[in-house]
């Protein structure tokens, strides 16, 4: 069972980032900007479930990265150039790569004060940057919707 967050962590998380000498505020999604939230979290579900097991390959890449910064010489693949090979590799492999750029470009600026067009103006180190923020400022929000969608249909077969 997933590790509950407590109600305030939840009210009053938010992360404070820089870049390009810029800081910026990633707050939690809220009951009201839900209907920002909900056409790009569509898009993204419905890449999610036809690119499962695509995506746990991203996913096992990402973590690779995380075990990696824990040693003393990471590998360069491990690093974050591996992961954003990775994930632009996936992004490219789905079906409407356009769609799910502008999904992910919402999905940030529902949960900052920049706009879609400074969301996908940003290098690709600094979108990198903003989107893990605004991941781990609403992991509870993103682990409720997304993490049970995650469960390969292969496996669900064998059932």
């Amino acid at each position: 069972m997933a590790k509950k967050q407590n109600e305030s962590e939840i009210l009053f998380a938010q992360e404070k980032i820089s870049v390009n000498g810029k800081d910026i505020i990633v707050h939690p999604y809220s009951w009201a900007g839900a209907i920002l939230v909900a056409k790009p979290l569509a898009v993204i579900m419905k890449t999610v479930v036809e690119n499962v097991d695509a995506l746990n390959l991203v996913l096992k890449t990402l973590r690779k990265k995380e075990i990696a910064e824990n040693t003393e010489e990471p590998k360069e693949e491990e690093g974050i150039s591996g992961q954003l090979m990775a994930i632009a590799d996936f992004i490219d492999g789905v079906q409407n790569p356009t769609d799910i750029i502008q999904a992910l470009s919402e999905l940030v600026s529902a949960s900052t004060a920049l706009s879609t067009d400074e969301v996908e103006a940003l290098l690709i180190d600094d979108m990198y940057k903003v989107s893990k923020a605004v991941y781990e400022v609403n992991k509870a929000f993103f682990d409720k919707r997304l993490v049970p969608m995650m469960k390969s249909p292969s496996k669900k077969q064998e059932k």
